[in-house]
């Protein structure tokens, strides 16, 4: 599997959680410079979140989705998304960064400490118990995006968070 494959698993996870307006690929103008040739950043995913109790404006929230076939996230590429982040002028608190196996001690902390939602997506499908025929599965997703829409969005179940 290549990093392609990985962030369409990762967007066919959001989809089936009901997440609103993903988007591959999504391009962002720097907010402080720009550079000759090339003045937006693209990060790899972005989904709309509505109004909610703490932050009533709808804003877009963003993923970089980094796969590793046997190594563990390095901190440099945490510290690449964070400047990218910071020359967008986008807050931490409206992104984050998935991954496949992990990330080295040093990535985690410096996310920690930057204010950056870390998670680990295992390419796995973890499958439920029991078999939810679709005309239950749409009113138990519509109603879980009502709760999120009031609490604050939660991603899927396979988003395991690490910081």
């Amino acid at each position: 599997m290549d990093g392609e494959k990985y962030v369409r698993h990762v967007v066919s996870l959001l989809n089936e959680h009901g997440v609103l307006g993903i988007e591959l690929e999504y391009r962002v103008s720097k907010a402080m410079w720009k550079t000759v040739g090339r003045s937006f950043i693209p990060f790899d995913i972005s989904y709309y979140v509505p109004t909610r109790m703490g932050n009533p404006l709808p804003h877009r929230e963003y993923i970089e989705c980094k796969y590793h076939a046997k190594s563990r996230v390095f901190p440099a590429e945490v510290g690449k998304f964070i400047e990218d982040l910071r020359v967008c002028g986008i807050p931490m608190s409206r992104a984050a960064v998935v991954t496949n196996n992990g990330y080295q001690k040093l990535a985690r902390d410096y996310g920690r400490r930057e204010g950056l939602r870390l998670y680990v997506v295992p390419l796995r499908r973890i499958m439920r118990a029991s078999a939810i025929g679709h005309l239950v599965r749409r009113p138990i997703a519509a109603t879980r995006w009502v709760l999120d829409a009031l609490n604050g969005l939660v991603l899927p179940e396979q988003f395991e968070r690490i910081a």
